[in-house]
């Protein structure tokens, strides 16, 4: 079932990151990945962020599919790829056609596993296919990997998020005539985000029709924070 998702709560909820450990069994380490999402769970525990984790390792082309399916209806803002050993690039290319957040290849030290070598092999592949990706090294507990982690999970939660936003202007364009407003194309391009204008009629219409109840509250607060003021309460009211 996909979880909905709140339009007031599209700003305030924590960044919902998808949770995946990748392995390939014959590599030295592969017998570590069945334990590594609850591990990896526990450190993470502390961040202000929203996990969602994929409790089986991916390390073939049904696993990465399934992982994708549980994790595209769960409306993740990214996923953290987890490589308990080296393991196929291909792997998360597939997670990826089915599921396509940005994703955080996550390379643990050693030199044995492999861990290090195939995340970076995925951010290198990821690179030159124009996917958004960053590169983390560092073990389940360390806290500068988990910062990393912290900022990317936002900037990825606000890109994903604005793809579903409406801004509103006030003022009014042409109706219909998007190509007159060079601006709305830039951030359709780059966020996703479509526009919507509310005209000078339409906000004094909504004023003249708005209980004054809450609109007196703020005033009073306003004037609070204000000092001496010398605009009325009626001008203030109506503002």
């Amino acid at each position: 079932m996909t979880k909905s998702i709140p339009a007031n709560a599209m700003w305030s909820d924590p960044p919902r990151a998808g949770l995946v450990v990748t392995c390939a069994p014959l590599e030295i380490g592969a017998e570590q990945a069945n334990i590594m999402p609850a591990k990896a769970r526990a450190a993470l525990e502390g961040l202000p962020i929203e996990l969602v984790v994929v409790e089986a390792p991916v390390f073939d082309i049904p696993a990465a599919l399934g992982a994708a399916e549980r994790l595209i209806h769960a409306n993740i803002d990214l996923v953290v790829w987890l490589a308990a050993t080296w393991s196929f690039d291909s792997l998360a290319l597939e997670f990826l056609r089915l599921c396509p957040a940005p994703l955080l290849a996550w390379g643990l030290p050693g030199m044995e596993t492999g861990s290090l070598c195939g995340s970076q092999q995925l951010i290198e592949v990821l690179t030159e296919l124009e996917r958004p990706c960053v590169f983390v090294h560092g073990a389940l507990g360390d806290a500068s990997a988990h910062a990393r982690i912290f900022d990317f999970a936002r900037a990825a939660a606000a890109s994903q998020r604005l793809k579903r936003a409406r801004f509103g202007m006030l003022g009014h364009r042409t109706a219909g005539m998007t190509e007159v407003a060079f601006h709305e194309y830039d951030l359709a391009r780059q966020f996703g985000v479509l526009v919507y204008y509310r005209g000078a009629e339409r906000l004094l219409a909504d004023a003249a029709t708005t209980p004054t109840a809450g609109a007196e509250i703020i005033w009073s607060r306003t004037k609070q924070r204000c000092g001496k003021c010398a605009v009325s309460d009626e001008e203030g009211l109506q503002a």
